[in-house]
């Protein structure tokens, strides 16, 4: 068995006992628990499962061969116990549990079961929008019902994060899948610590305790995904009691309110994610390295962090997110300085400015949206907003038809990262709607590398490039907030808006 990922097995299954433990016996613990989400996600089948409110309900229904440590983009085993890799790093061999049963009554999980899963995603005639993710597999094979065998085409260090428990990586039950057909993204069936009960529509979704869990059965019995879109009415509901926990807090305001009820913890922590505007830089007058230049010193990113995230949000010089391996300060900075600004628009051949379209998420802030809008007319820019919802939004990503469109991304992973927005083979229908092509042999160069010192230089060079060039636009990295009553045990923060609750128990209150 693999010693270090045996060893990280034991000290999640310790961090497990003892969140359980700290809560007090199951005879004294509540019975159920209640989750405000901000949304109800499109589908819990995932191969579709583009929204991230449906990540957080499937990360209890489902499990993956690895899973990330709440709080954190640490991977630690899940069905797989431990896992070895061959010196060329094409093949990954898994371990898997040999007590593990699928919900509803499926059987028992087989390696096989992993095979089918992933396939089915990487079968282009199912048509996931998480196929390219796996396009560096050759084969997966199961010499037995507890191995199961991953060669690749290529050596690609992050590839870990690829069968994690996130999207793509979450096993189906192929007979559940079939016996679904089209309904079986709100029937799904997985092997995680909660079983799927109901979905009301625009209301909520119901989950019940799974008493076959590998791991034990959870010490919450039902669990209530409550759909409340609107934040305010959201966390009113956590401040009256009327949920437990309220997903994606971001208003500032209602922030310092919260953090002020000493029996409330707001639970944020620096996440992964960057939060910024990517450019066309296909688009006339974008091909201009000055234009995009000129836009990014307009921005007063100090002023967007402080005033309006308030504390939920720290100012971005970088596209790569400080918790990211190589992550460095050694970047070209573009500090606040609309007259820069100005001369290098006239310098490239606007010295009055000019319109354009700024597509924006309706989720995101308004004032945000303000903010950014005054910032660049101040220059002579004048950016029309485009305001459109979710589907929308990702729609226009993979469409690559906006001149810019403000990116809200977060990968577990530099290769990941890059991979997704800054490589060509992401171009649209990818997520790389900026079209910039300048660090390719780079990211390929950092996903086959191995040494984690010679991947973090790699990745350093690209963002003194990416930031050389600025076909992104950093504006923030965002903390994720998710407040919940302080008698809710072993929720703390959460990095990836998984709410996978197996850890969580809920003191009487």
């Amino acid at each position: 068995m693999n010693n270090r990922s045996l060893g990280a097995f034991r000290r999640f299954a310790l961090a497990v006992l003892v969140s359980l433990l700290a809560a007090g016996s199951l005879a004294q613990a509540q019975d159920s628990i209640r989750i405000a989400l901000p949304g109800e996600g499109d589908t819990l089948d995932p191969a579709y499962m583009s929204y991230v409110n449906s990540f957080s309900v499937a990360s209890n229904i489902y499990s993956g061969l690895v899973r990330y440590q709440p709080g954190t983009i640490d991977l630690v085993p899940d069905l797989a116990t431990s896992w070895d890799i061959s010196e060329d790093g094409l093949t990954y061999t898994f371990h898997l549990r040999d007590d593990v049963v699928w919900q509803k009554g499926y059987g028992k999980f087989v390696a096989q079961d992993v095979v089918t899963s992933f396939e089915r995603v990487m079968d282009p005639a199912t048509g996931s929008r998480w196929q390219g993710e796996l396009k560096n597999i050759d084969s997966i094979v199961a010499p037995d019902d507890v191995t199961v065998v991953f060669t690749l085409k290529a050596p690609n260090a992050a590839f870990l994060h690829s069968v994690s428990a996130f999207r793509q990586g979450l096993i189906t039950n192929a007979k559940a899948v079939a016996d679904g057909g089209e309904d079986y993204g709100r029937n799904p069936v997985g092997t995680g610590a909660y079983e799927f009960v109901e979905w009301t529509p625009g209301v909520q979704i119901v989950l019940k305790a799974n008493p076959d869990f590998y791991l034990g059965k959870p010490a919450i019995d039902t669990a209530t995904f409550v759909v409340i879109a609107d934040e305010s009415v959201r966390m009113l509901a956590l401040q009256r009691g009327e949920v437990d926990i309220a997903m994606n807090l971001t208003n500032p305001e209602i922030y310092k309110t919260l953090a002020a009820n000493a029996n409330i913890s707001t639970g944020e922590v620096t996440t992964s994610s960057s939060h910024g505007i990517d450019i066309n830089t296909r688009m006339t007058p974008f091909d201009d390295v000055r234009v995009r230049q000129a836009l990014y010193y307009a921005l007063d990113r100090d002023l967007i962090a402080e005033v309006i995230w308030g504390g939920l949000a720290t100012p971005a010089y970088s596209d790569l997110a400080p918790a990211y391996l190589g992550h460095t300060t050694d970047v070209p900075r573009y500090p606040y300085d609309p007259e820069k600004a100005k001369e290098l628009l006239a310098e490239a051949g606007y010295p009055n400015g000019f319109k354009t379209t700024l597509y924006w998420l309706n989720t995101l802030s308004n004032e945000l949206l303000g903010a950014i809008r005054a910032m660049w007319k101040d220059i002579g820019v004048d950016a029309e907003a485009r305001v459109v919802d979710s589907g929308t939004w990702v729609a226009t990503l993979g469409s690559g038809e906006a001149p810019l469109i403000v990116s809200l991304a977060t990968r577990a992973d530099p290769d990941v990262w890059y991979s997704s927005f800054f490589h060509s083979s992401a171009f649209p229908p990818g997520l790389n709607a900026t079209f910039y092509d300048q660090v390719d042999d780079l990211i390929d160069a950092g996903r086959v590398e191995s040494d984690p010192a010679k991947r973090a230089e790699i990745y350093a060079q690209i963002q003194r490039q990416v930031m050389s060039d600025l076909p992104y636009l950093p504006l923030y990295w965002p903390k994720h907030a998710h407040p919940y009553w302080n008698y809710v045990k072993g929720w703390d923060g959460r990095q990836q808006y998984d709410a996978w609750l197996f850890p969580v128990s809920v003191e009487q209150h």
